[in-house]
């Protein structure tokens, strides 16, 4: 017999889940529809080969990735931690319907320039759209996320006595507007969490569409005025002045070939300067064009005056604040099939002469960290079985929790 009402903590865990899943859904929409590659001084057929994959990839439906994601950020004050080093490990199946990411990606596009008496359509039009994605996405998915021992313990602290593990691992599906996901492994490591064992299934696109319709009908026109600022943002960099801007300070090369799983593939490693573009006039322009988005977005009141303060520093000091950043993204592509089998993204940052900066604009009163102050990211992901992946089944004898416990458990 199934409960009707859960503890909070299954909601929260499914709410968290579920801010992931939104997270990674916004990913792909952002990832389609793109203008043509940075080629820099890429051969033709490079650059071509580069413009086939993303069109080869706007048309899968299915595919297998794993990845992972390594995060260090040490030395930075004001942190709880001197050193937090965080590693996520994921697994998944993903299923997808390319025209409804398309039009979302579409719609974005279009709310940058349109006028406040289409506001109204234009929302209707994106929360169907929403829904559909909802709806048509299919995810089976396998995630273990490492913590270090002094995070966990805080976050154990912070969850009110619940004894959060270093290591987590989650399982989640999502079939036909169902969002699914497995406590087994969750519950072995937290025994405060009981009998909350097996799947558990929320019926989200249902859930996604109430909240929409709650959110568009107390929304104000200050509310629906931020909602397009916010969604016209993404697409403003993809415009094509934003890139014109841009492509001095992208250098692609094209690496030695390899082979991945029986393919051929041409490796292509991208980096980007980002000492010289915060020092250029163009950069400069473009943030004084869009000071009142970003003050409104960063809930900041920041004058022209101040912000011409600030562009003179950078133009000054940006080359020496950024000369210790390092950026690469490889991606490896199908030389027959024009697929991206792997890529990785490698962000590593030095900030000592950024602290030592700063120490001396205070006067020479704030102390050097302990520990050498750095932010290190990096993302590895393979992928592969394009529109030939595994089927994704709603798991059997799942507990389907109410929308109404959903709403109590949140209020």
């Amino acid at each position: 017999m199934r409960k009707k009402l859960l503890p909070k903590n299954l909601l929260v865990l499914l709410l968290l889940l579920l801010m992931t899943l939104t997270s990674t859904m916004a990913a792909l929409a952002q990832d389609v529809d793109l203008p043509a590659p940075f080629c820099g001084e890429l051969a033709d057929d490079d650059c071509e080969l580069l413009a086939d994959s993303q069109t080869a990839m706007l048309d899968i439906q299915e595919m297998t990735t794993s990845s992972q994601i390594d995060l260090l950020i040490a030395g930075i004050p004001d942190l709880p931690f001197e050193e937090v080093s965080l590693s996520i490990a994921q697994d998944s199946v993903i299923a997808m319907d390319p025209t409804v990411i398309q039009e979302l990606t579409q719609l974005q596009s279009s709310l940058q320039s349109a006028d406040a008496s289409d506001m109204d359509a234009i929302m209707e039009d994106y929360m169907d759209l929403v829904i559909d994605l909802y709806s048509t996405l299919g995810l089976d998915s396998e995630v273990t996320i490492v913590l270090p021992e002094d995070m966990a313990a805080l976050l154990s602290e912070e969850a009110g006595g619940i004894e959060i593990p270093e290591e987590i691992t989650l399982q989640a599906r999502m079939v036909d507007g169902f969002l699914y996901m497995n406590l087994d492994d969750l519950a072995a490591a937290i025994p405060e969490l009981g009998e909350m064992q097996g799947w558990f299934g929320l019926d989200i696109a249902t859930f996604m569409s109430d909240m929409l319709a709650q959110a568009s009908a107390e929304a104000n026109s200050s509310d629906m005025a931020s909602f397009q600022m916010g969604m016209g943002a993404g697409s403003m960099l993809n415009s094509e002045e934003v890139r014109g801007m841009l492509e001095e300070f992208v250098n692609v090369e094209r690496l030695d070939d390899d082979a991945i799983d029986m393919q051929d593939v041409a490796v292509f490693s991208t980096t980007f300067d980002f000492g010289g573009f915060v020092a250029s006039e163009g950069f400069q322009e473009l943030i004084r064009e869009n000071l009142d988005m970003i003050n409104q977005m960063a809930d900041t009141s920041v004058t022209e005056a101040e912000l011409d303060e600030v562009m003179l520093g950078l133009r000054f000091l940006g080359p020496s604040l950024f000369q210790d950043l390092e950026f690469e993204v490889l991606q490896s592509i199908g030389l027959e099939d024009n697929y991206i089998y792997h890529t990785e993204t490698h962000f590593a940052w030095d900030l000592q002469t950024i602290m030592a900066l700063a120490a001396m604009a205070d006067g020479g009163q704030r102390e050097m960290p302990d520990v050498a102050p750095v932010v290190n990211f990096d993302l590895v992901q393979d992928s592969g079985d394009f529109n030939d992946a595994p089927e994704i089944e709603a798991p059997e004898d799942a507990q389907i929790i109410p929308l109404e416990a959903l709403e109590e458990g949140m209020n």
